[in-house]
This record gives C-alpha cells, sequence and structure tokens, in this order.
C-alpha cells in the first residue's frame, strides 16, 4: 500500500513528488504512467526535438529524480477507480492501494471531426510517441499540414519547417490569431511574419474542409476556400481535453474536467487532482490559476503536495 499514489508523470505529477518529499521524508509515494518514458517536459518536443536541436535522450528528466525523492515509477494505465475503497485498478487486473491520491494525468489530444479524419496520416500531436510517429511520417512527404494554429500548432510547423520539409499552417482567423491565445495579437502578427520569412506556408482565413484518400490512406487535403494540398500527412493541433473515461462509475466529480476546490481537493476527500486534468474554473478556484498549461501544473502540483504532506503528518 502507498501513503501516496499519484497518476501521471508530467509537470504536476513530478513538482507534487517532490514537494511531498520534503514535507513528509518517510511517505512511501508511487507514481503511475501510461507512457513507457520517465518524465519529459512537452513544451521540448516541438521546441527542439522535432526539429532536430534536442536529442531524444536529452529531452528526459535527469535519471536519479526517482531515486532522489525516493519515488517508486510504474508503468501502466489505471482503468478504474474505487475512491470509498481508495484503490485504484490498472489494465491487466493489478490493483494499487493508497491513502492519499493525487490525480496529475493530464489531458489527450483532441481527436479532429472532419470528413475522412479517420484516414491513416491523419495524427494528432501531444505525447513523446505522437513526436516520433510524425517525424517517422514525415520522412519523404513533399508537402505537410498542420492543421490548428494554437501555439502547438505554430512550433510543429516551425520546426517541421527547419528540418526542411514544406509546411502549410491552417489559420482559422487573420495574423492576430496565430499561436493565440498563447501570444497577444501584436505578438501574433510578428510571429506569423517570421513564420512565412522562414520559409512557412501561412494560410490565413482557412482550415480544413475534408481529408480525402484511398485505401484507408491520405492523399489530400481539401480546405473551406477550396485549396487542394496534396499530402499523406496532416497534424491536427485542435487542443487537448482531460481523460476521463478511468473514472467512470467513481465518486469522483467530474465536468470538463475533475471538479476541485479552492484546495484542489476533489469530490473525495482523501483525493486531490492538479494541472491538465483538474477543473479550475469553480467558484473560489481563482487562486490556482497560474497562466500558461505548463506553469499552472508546476504550482498546482506543489500546491497539492504540500496538502497531501500536512495530511500525512496528522
Amino acid at each position: 500500500m502507498a501513503d501516496v499514489l499519484i497518476i501521471g508523470n508530467g509537470a504536476a505529477g513530478r513538482r507534487a513528488a517532490e514537494t511531498i518529499r520534503k514535507g513528509s521524508p518517510n511517505a512511501s509515494i508511487l507514481m503511475v504512467t501510461d507512457e513507457p518514458f520517465p518524465f519529459y517536459p512537452r513544451p521540448k518536443l516541438s521546441l527542439g526535438f522535432m526539429s532536430g536541436e534536442i536529442k531524444k535522450d536529452d529531452i528526459f528528466l535527469k535519471p536519479d529524480f526517482y531515486s532522489r525523492n525516493a519515488v517508486s515509477l510504474l508503468f501502466g494505465r489505471v482503468e478504474r477507480i474505487d475512491a470509498e475503497a481508495r484503490v485504484a485498478m490498472l489494465r491487466g487486473g493489478s490493483a494499487l492501494n493508497y491513502s492519499y491520491l493525487l490525480f496529475a494525468s493530464g489531458a489527450v489530444a483532441n481527436k479532429p471531426r472532419w470528413p475522412g479524419s479517420e484516414l491513416d496520416g491523419v495524427v494528432t500531436l501531444r505525447t513523446l510517441a505522437d513526436a516520433e510517429d510524425i517525424l517517422r511520417r514525415a520522412e519523404g512527404q513533399s508537402k505537410i499540414v498542420v492543421a490548428g494554429a494554437g501555439i502547438l500548432g505554430v512550433e510543429a510547423a516551425e520546426a517541421l519547417c527547419k528540418r526542411g520539409a514544406s509546411v502549410s499552417l491552417l489559420v482559422r482567423g487573420g495574423k492576430d490569431k496565430v499561436g493565440a491565445p498563447a501570444l497577444k495579437p501584436e505578438q501574433a502578427e510578428n510571429r506569423c511574419d517570421s513564420m512565412i520569412k522562414n520559409g512557412v506556408n501561412v494560410e490565413l482565413d482557412d482550415e480544413v474542409e475534408r481529408f480525402e484518400g484511398s485505401e484507408g490512406r491520405l492523399e489530400r487535403v481539401v480546405t473551406k476556400c477550396g485549396a487542394v494540398i496534396h499530402t499523406g500527412l496532416a497534424i491536427a493541433t485542435i487542443g487537448a481535453s482531460p481523460d476521463l473515461r478511468f473514472l467512470e462509475g467513481s465518486a469522483i466529480k467530474t465536468a470538463r474536467g475533475i471538479v476541485v476546490d479552492s484546495e484542489l481537493r476533489t469530490s473525495t476527500e482523501t483525493a486531490f487532482a492538479a494541472g491538465d486534468c483538474a477543473e479550475t474554473s469553480g467558484e473560489g478556484t481563482e487562486k490556482q490559476q497560474y497562466g500558461s498549461p505548463y506553469m499552472n501544473a508546476m504550482k498546482q502540483g506543489e500546491y497539492a503536495g504540500a496538502k497531501i504532506a500536512e495530511l500525512l503528518n496528522q
């Protein structure tokens, strides 16, 4: 049995583990992740790894993090939570008992819903495995389409362009929408001009109408303005949402994400949530909103970790 079970190995989970260890030196901490990798900062995927400027081995956290903080890392997927019994069930049937639980499971990429989205070659970007898959698919492609001009789409388009690919970024709006809402209008316009100067084909006021192909594979992207882009790779960067499937039927209340109070406590006394999976738009949760998603994850992980350490020491 673990004193603390942390579901997720991202920024929120990592910061929480560090904070719990500082506040409760003897607590047993178990971290479960459904990715087959130790912690890595997701921003490094589009800011370095995909452009070839950072090697894969260099994006990971220092390997001594887990031993230094006495954190046990388990690779597996949580399928169900019994909050009343304080048990997490893993795929395969294993059960993990805990005293306190922190949900730091992040989010999953939103799947595109345009006609033809099921074709092989229409992909999303969220994880290291996604980034590696995109780089593999990009080899031999004369053109690549990035659909979605938020900051991730902008960075992905820039990274692939640096590798020599011909990249078209579809922007649903004008220059001021490039990188929004992370970039302010003036910053967005400057970033757009820089992208164009560096070779990215920025298609303003346009978006996907449908994907077309044959034998289950992508061959063309047709836009609402009537453009036809021949490609076998289209990357949909249209946001992310918490994956709440493993909470179906549990006592944990959910809305868009896992509902928390101002202390990041869920509807169950012994469970907390932090980062992208936490719903912090309710009354009293304003103090848990720190800015960017990555900063939210770090700060909320630290806050939740401190609360759990406090409870362990009572």
